[in-house]
């Protein structure tokens, strides 16, 4: 079954290889990650390592921009169908996200066999209501949010397409600065205003799917009205400062400071793997831009670009099961005498089998009657 905003769109297999791009970011991110987060205090962490962690922040607001730019391309001129839209919805995403979080409940259980007696009703509803059976898994409640508040999207945007560059960017400037205050403003103060950031909640990544209506509603690329070599330029300078950020962040930890900005984010390593502090945000907006360009234009028929596509056409697939696959291949590999967290190469080799065992997996099984309620949708291709 294909998915809803898909079958009249001459771009599809450029949108496929951007979704193939951003899955393998997804998987980098969750590879490199550990290794990040086990570097000691006061010591930067390997460059490449670090270097491949951030890069790869434009994976999760591709895929809101990929889900703006579909809908908003198929339904700006034509009547929405809430009931039929939001149906599709359930069979293709919620009822794999139901599947797999069953899956990754029981895995908790069986690998901490003293979270069972934390198991209950209550708490199972509260781990589906927050993505919480497994840590990818967030992204589920996420786009389903955007997917109940699309009908009113697309409604603003078509009583406003003449403002629409305009709001676009005041949305994304109101979007950087948010982030910007959840990020450097004391705890205490975020809490009494209901900043606090969680991961979840359409609010934080808002700016990513609403570029998406925008340039899917007009049928235009940004490359319009910007230099290809701006966005390019652009994006390195914020690659470049994130990067910074991060090495700045690593070498202050454990730094004694009267500061609450040192205090807050030098002694915690999860601030610079954060998707939403103020430098990851202007990447991932101009990142995602850079990449729409480049796959719109790019030919899908040669070598990578048709490898990536047909990553992409099992995206949905991978990003359900590659934590599955994970504990598996962790396992062994460790067994067999290599700690892929450790060590760069073997930490690579452990990214490309992941990568290929999971793809294999969901491209092996799409035949299967049940295929799509196990691996989510089938995406099309041209």
């Amino acid at each position: 079954m294909q998915p809803v905003g898909e079958s009249q769109l001459g771009t599809i297999d450029g949108i496929n290889l951007l979704r193939g791009i951003a899955i393998i970011g997804v998987l980098l991110i969750h590879t490199t990650g550990p290794i990040l987060s086990s570097v000691p205090d006061g010591q930067s962490p390997h460059l490449l390592v670090l270097v491949l962690n951030q890069l790869s922040r434009f994976s999760v607001p591709a895929f809101l921009f990929i889900s703006g730019y579909l809908y908003g391309r198929k339904y700006f001129a034509a009547p929405l169908d809430v009931k039929k839209f939001l149906t599709s919805r359930i069979h293709n995403i919620l009822i794999p996200y139901l599947v797999w979080s069953a899956i990754y409940i029981l895995m908790r259980i069986l690998i901490n066999k003293g979270e069972v007696n934390a198991i209950s009703p209550l708490n199972v509803a509260q781990m589906l209501l927050r993505g919480a059976a497994s840590g990818h898994l967030y992204f589920i409640p996420l786009i389903f949010q955007f997917y109940l508040l699309f009908p009113i999207l697309i409604n603003f945007v078509r009583r406003n397409s003449h403002n629409m560059g305009f709001i676009v960017a005041s949305v994304s400037v109101l979007g950087f600065i948010l982030v910007a205050l959840n990020s450097y403003l004391p705890l205490q103060i975020l809490s009494c205003v209901g900043l606090e950031y969680t991961n979840y909640l359409l609010l934080w990544w808002l700016p990513y799917a609403f570029l998406g209506i925008y340039i899917g509603s007009k049928e235009v690329s940004l490359a319009v009205n910007c230099n290809y070599l701006m966005i390019f330029a652009l994006t390195t300078v914020a690659a470049l400062l994130m990067i910074v950020e991060c090495i700045y962040f690593a070498h202050s930890s454990g730094i004694q400071s009267s500061t609450w900005f040192i205090e807050r984010h030098a002694l915690n390593s999860v601030f610079y793997m954060t998707f939403l502090r103020p430098t990851a945000f202007l990447y991932g907006m101009l990142a995602v831009v850079l990449m729409y360009r480049i796959c719109e234009r790019c030919d899908c028929g040669q070598q990578p670009a048709k490898l990536l596509r047909k990553i992409g056409v099992c995206s949905s697939g991978i990003y359900f099961a590659h934590p599955l696959v994970m504990t598996f291949l962790s396992f062994f590999m460790k067994k067999a005498g290599f700690n892929v967290y450790s060590d760069l190469n073997t930490n690579l080799i452990y990214f490309l089998l992941l990568l290929l065992i999971s793809y294999c997996a969901v491209a092996g099984t799409r035949g299967l009657g049940i295929a799509t309620l196990v691996w989510g949708p089938h995406r099309q291709s041209a």
